[in-house]
């Protein structure tokens, strides 16, 4: 279907449908107007959310945050105490307390997940 006969099933003129498609490529086009569009070329729009991932995967991750979070603050203590765990025994204590956080079901969901390098902990 052409531009021209998709702006006259819709109410639209030619431009519009032109503006839309832009809209709809720069990612500022409304549900509203996509829905428009789609009863226009007698089609349901559909709209979703997909993950990136498996569940399971997406948890196991954000509680490897939050133990790595809760963990850091005490890491940072022991380390002004001179009594600090690192590398191999580190990791376990991540990977235990990933597990509690997992079996317990407790919040995992109070930091957003960062993308890059690790940001040192709000005061």
């Amino acid at each position: 279907m052409s531009a021209a006969q998709l702006a006259a099933r819709i109410g639209m003129s030619r431009q519009g449908v032109s503006d839309l498609e832009a809209r709809e490529r720069e990612g500022t086009v409304t549900l509203a107007a996509l829905r428009k569009a789609a009863n226009g070329m007698e089609c349901d729009l559909v709209y979703g959310i997909v993950p990136r991932t498996s569940l399971t995967r997406t948890l196991e991750d954000q509680a490897r945050l939050t133990a790595i979070r809760e963990l850091d603050r005490v890491a940072h203590t022991m380390r002004l105490e001179a009594q600090a765990t690192e590398g191999d025994a580190l990791q376990a204590l991540v990977r235990e307390r990933s597990k509690e956080l997992l079996e317990t079901e407790r919040q995992i969901w109070g930091t957003p997940r960062r993308r890059g390098p690790k940001q040192p902990p709000r005061r």
